[in-house]
């Protein structure tokens, strides 16, 4: 790298300059989102521990399968028999269109509040702050980056919400996963 910008700076400054935009550009990939140290969530600036995740399967859903993601901050528990959340803290809910049964595959994931096809996450995505008198408030923006090996996730994401909140994660590990009949 450093022949290459000392041969540039013998055709001058505007070649190095066209270099250095291209090396900034190319660091700005679309999956690029804020990374945070693995099992914590980032609520408008304020960083909390996450507790767990579960996936439950619904089966299918437009041209791909349901897949919903639930991620509990600590302090917050979901109950899978009732669909009961309890606690103290922030609940998230993922509505996502994956294409694989039995597992949510890889790849980024965009919002889409109207589309049901593989690759997004739906407009029924919401979270719940019970911190605050239960305030819940609907996605309106966003990414998740899923990549797994086996039973192993991790999901990076980031998600905007209808009330301006900005709620960014990264979550590592094995989370329970239900196949709803």
């Amino acid at each position: 790298m450093r022949n290459i910008l000392l041969k540039l700076r013998e055709h001058g400054a505007m070649a190095m300059m066209l270099v250095l935009l291209c090396m900034a550009a190319a660091s700005c990939g679309e999956d690029d989102i804020t990374t945070l140290d693995a099992n914590m969530l980032e609520v408008n600036g304020t960083e909390m521990g996450m507790g767990e995740a579960t996936f439950l399967e619904y089966g299918a859903m437009g041209s791909g399968i349901n897949c919903d993601v639930l991620i509990c901050s600590e302090g917050m528990y979901y109950n899978i028999y009732n669909s009961e959340v309890t606690g103290s803290g922030i609940f998230l809910y993922f509505e996502i269109i994956t294409s694989e049964s039995g597992k949510l595959a890889s790849g980024t994931y965009g919002f889409s509040a109207s589309e049901e096809k593989p690759g997004v996450f739906t407009g029924n995505s919401y979270y719940v702050d019970t911190r605050s008198n239960g305030i819940r408030a609907f996605a309106k923006g966003g990414r998740i980056k899923v990549s797994s090996s086996d039973n192993n996730y991790s999901l990076q994401f980031e998600c905007e919400y209808e009330n301006g909140v900005k709620i960014t994660g990264h979550y590592q590990g094995i989370p329970s996963y239900y196949q709803k009949q």
